[in-house]
């Protein structure tokens, strides 16, 4: 990851909040459904903003299935779908809702925008698919430990509201194309995924910073609130949960026993320092790791996936362009690919399209 701007930091999903699972009520029961809390399935997840579902259920399904309120301000993240094999659907609720089993929640403190994570998963959407992506014969999965452990660049609160301004103003213009669109590309000379690139390396509001000095949070301050916040939060949750549990136990004890909260992974952070100026160099010097060639691999029905020579076209690589190998993670391990890894093509029919 590009060195961040001074008083940032990186830091991983799972530092941030706390992740809400979902699940189905049981579709037998009339009581559960029509009701006035949004279950949020897949298929709603078609806008950047949450406020209703095509579905909903009453306060009886949420007491008496695996799915739970989500608060508002969440960001939620379809975590099982065929879609997963291009793309990483992501939202943030305004409202409370509820979710089925194949999406998960982000319940984040309010030193951390919704808006800014929301952004930061799309930054990162095919770094994330890379990394965290575990394929299947005919749906895709995000590994969650894999999720929760990819880092983010944290900016200081009142900034990562002022990116968020600023990427939402910049999309917006270019969403109206044409004179808008070549004034955004001369203003910045970045496209789409550029500017999400700029606006997480800090260049989107670097006058800003220059401008408000006194404004700027050392990284140590906000993680440390982060941190406090995600304790306080942890409390309340072992607090609702034994009162779910009394409330279980005067019941008769029917049904599962109400799961206790896991407590939250050690919160880690890497600081960082001031930029020194850009020095020239080989591309050889800059190398995270040495030139390597693919792997031939021939097809096996639910092996671990492969990218075809066809998924790179026009600079880019187009992830649905690839094939289920005779192979497992463990054997890719040493092929795979992470955002922003440069790709070559060596050798191909067509001279145009070699390197």
């Amino acid at each position: 990851m590009t060195e961040l701007p001074p008083g940032w930091a990186s830091a991983a999903f799972s530092d941030f909040g706390t992740w809400i699972g979902g699940g189905t009520p049981s579709k037998a029961n009339a009581q559960f459904w029509d009701g006035p809390i949004p279950w949020v399935s897949p298929k709603d997840m078609k806008s950047k903003v949450i406020r209703t579902a095509i579905d909903g259920i009453t306060s009886d399904a949420v007491h008496n299935s695996a799915t739970k309120l989500v608060p508002p301000d969440s960001v939620l993240i379809v975590t099982r779908s065929g879609i997963l094999a291009h793309t990483l659907p992501i939202a943030v609720t305004a409202v409370e809702t509820a979710l089925n089993q194949d999406l998960k929640a982000l319940a984040l403190p309010d030193s951390v925008d919704s808006s800014y994570v929301a952004w930061g998963l799309r930054a990162f959407e095919q770094s994330i698919l890379a990394t965290c992506r575990k394929g299947g014969t005919t749906v895709h999965s995000i590994e969650m430990p894999r999720l929760s452990a990819f880092h983010l660049p944290v900016a200081p609160t009142n900034e990562q509201r002022r990116i968020v301004e600023k990427i939402e103003a910049l999309f917006d213009e270019i969403d109206k194309g044409g004179e808008s669109l070549a004034a955004a590309k001369a203003a910045l000379g970045l496209y789409r995924q550029s500017l999400l690139k700029a606006a997480f390396e800090g260049r989107l509001t670097a006058d800003w910073r220059a401008q408000n000095p006194d404004k700027l949070e050392d990284p140590q301050t906000l993680l440390a609130r982060i941190r406090k916040e995600r304790e306080a939060r942890y409390k309340a949750d072992i607090a609702e949960w034994k009162e779910a549990v009394v409330t279980w136990k005067e019941g008769g004890e029917k049904g599962k026993k109400p799961p206790k909260p896991k407590l939250q992974p050690e919160f880690t952070y890497q600081a960082t320092e001031n930029l020194s100026p850009w020095p020239v160099t080989s591309v050889g010097t800059i190398l995270g790791a040495p030139l390597i060639n693919g792997r031939s691999v021939k097809d096996k029905s639910g092996g671990f996936p492969v990218l075809r020579l066809t998924a790179l076209k026009n600079g880019k690589i187009v992830l649905s362009e690839q094939k289920e190998g005779n192979w497992t993670r463990d054997d890719a391990f040493p092929f795979l690919v992470e955002y922003d890894d440069i790709f070559v093509a060596r050798g191909n029919g067509s001279k145009k399209l070699v390197c």
